[in-house]
């Protein structure tokens, strides 16, 4: 067997082998990369349930701008989970008679008590007239904790539960809450608390074993309902535990069976749009102001004054002001250059042995035509100048060289 088709049988065996061991250790599979929600779902939080309850019958509308919210819808439901501090107090008590006129406010409480601030009681301007108080549990909210098991919640009896419930809880914890005639389980901020006991009585209230998350009060012919958190509203929580039930009882669409706004932020338009809208009256002033101050300016008295005529410059005045300006920015040498190599040119064309000559009898040969030193024709070809006398005598004395025959 020749050395030849041994090495082709060894590579044939090795990668056999090599084969072999690929297929033994890799096999192919499928990677599923997630990439987030797309289009409205990606902009909007509360889209899956605005879905949702556009599949239920409602009208659904969704608000991105703070002006949308000055003419609300009658006998509806809005949703508003931001932290409402774009919104005006106009807006604000906008809200509130609305609400008294037979809507549906829901809003999350977003401040925590705070007994050494003065200031406390101003900084809400829709929920701190009816006296809510929110609470942070500190030792809630250990993700690090065991999930505590669900109670089933029969009785309906929140301190029993309490009593049971352990001291150290998750951030998000499932629990039984009591809302109408159901007992369904929802996930609340278990570090949340809040509280009617120093203001309004609350009219119903949603609580679990670790307190409570919803308040509702009846104002003239509407309800404003209060929650710590509508996680259980976002498009990654609505489909879990029975979050879409508690959201639809909690809306109560029978009873505010208008449109259903949902805020799901609450943007300012443009400086532009705003300023066209509230400040029309001084924007059109200005404008006027500037069209008479442009039809001012472009008046005249008389007719226009005629342009004097352009003398027409010699050609001789152009060539000195190209110099002149050459010679300031250093261009000099450049124009000197060309000339000299005109100068060469000439004379190789002249003289067929112009190229095996030594630098010598070159100039001498130039200088004896010319009629000039050999001295002074070696500082024409070679010498730099250094003023602009200088230059010009270097320039005539290479075009006295070039025009001697």
């Amino acid at each position: 067997m020749s050395w030849r088709v041994f090495g082709v049988t060894a590579l044939l065996v090795l990668a056999g082998l090599g084969t072999w061991w690929f297929l033994q250790n890799f096999e192919r599979g499928t990677l599923e990369i997630d990439t987030g929600y797309l289009g409205e779902a990606r902009r909007n939080d509360y889209h899956a349930a605005a879905r949702l309850l556009a599949e239920l019958g409602a009208r659904v509308r969704t608000v991105s701008e703070v002006r949308e919210l000055r003419e609300l819808p009658d006998g509806g439901v809005i949703v508003l989970p931001g932290r409402r501090a774009t919104l005006t107090p106009a807006i604000h008590a906008r809200l509130r008679e609305w609400v008294e006129a037979g809507g549906h406010l829901l809003v999350i409480i977003w401040l925590l008590h705070d007994a050494e601030d003065p200031d406390w009681l101003a900084a809400d301007p829709l929920l701190s007239p009816l006296g809510v108080r929110q609470y942070m549990d500190p030792d809630a909210g250990d993700d690090q904790c065991p999930e505590p098991a669900a109670t089933d919640g029969e009785d309906g009896d929140p301190s029993r539960d309490a009593a049971a419930a352990p001291r150290c809880v998750p951030v998000l914890s499932p629990t039984r809450v009591e809302i109408g005639d159901r007992s369904l389980q929802v996930d609340f901020d278990a570090r949340y608390d809040v509280s009617d006991a120093h203001g309004l009585p609350a009219s119903w209230r949603v609580a679990s074993h670790y307190g409570t998350h919803v308040l509702g009060y009846d104002l003239g012919d509407g309800r404003l309902s209060v929650l710590t958190d509508m996680e259980f509203l976002r498009n990654g929580e609505i489909g879990r535990l029975d979050h879409a039930e508690f959201s639809v009882r909690l809306l109560d669409l029978q009873r505010f069976d208008g449109p259903v706004w949902v805020v799901y932020a609450e943007e300012h338009p443009p400086l532009l749009a705003l300023l066209v809208e509230a400040a029309w009256a001084p924007l059109a002033a200005l404008g006027l102001l500037l069209a008479l101050a442009v039809w001012r300016g472009a008046a005249r008295f008389g007719p226009l004054i005629p342009a004097p005529a352009r003398a027409r410059r010699e050609l001789r005045e152009h060539l000195d002001a190209s110099g002149r300006h050459a010679w300031r920015w250093a261009r000099g040498r450049f124009l000197l250059a060309s000339v000299r190599a005109a100068t060469e040119r000439d004379a190789a064309r002249r003289d067929p042995a112009w190229s095996r000559l030594s630098r010598e009898v070159r100039l001498e040969r130039l200088a004896a035509r010319a009629g000039l030193e050999p001295e002074h024709a070696a500082s024409a070809l070679e010498h730099t100048p250094e003023s602009a006398t200088e230059f010009v005598d270097a320039v005539a004395t290479l075009q006295t060289i070039r025009k001697a025959r």
